[in-house]
């Protein structure tokens, strides 16, 4: 059971990043859905629609990484990362994570793609 859903603004990835570049690592700053005081402790991928893209090495970041808006510094256990393989060009994307929190809420994450 979830305490809620969160959506983050739509992840753009260009189409040769999409197909060709499956060792790109991306990350999702999480810190405006967690309630105070609390950092992530587990993430899982929950669904990916539609099913042409796979999602892997999902993980909270250890460290401070930068968001794909490429202006924001997430700090450790605030946010997650993951890398991607598919996807083609024109296709929006839906990705559904499973959080769960140190004070152990659990919630769900979508993040939009939009392949460029």
């Amino acid at each position: 059971m979830t305490d809620g859903v969160s959506t983050t603004n739509t992840l753009v990835v260009h189409e040769r990043d999409a197909v060709s570049n499956s060792d790109l690592t991306y990350g999702v700053d999480c810190s405006p859905f967690l309630p105070s005081g609390t950092s992530l402790s587990s993430v899982s991928v929950l669904s990916v629609i539609p099913g042409d893209m796979t999602i892997a090495n999902e993980a909270i970041n250890s460290g401070t990484l930068t968001d794909n808006d490429g202006t924001t510094t997430v700090s450790a256990n605030k946010g997650i990362s993951f890398t991607k393989t598919g996807g083609r060009k024109g296709r929006k994307y839906t990705v559904e994570f499973t959080v769960t929190t140190t004070g152990g809420s659990v919630f769900g994450v979508t993040v939009p793609i939009r392949v460029d």
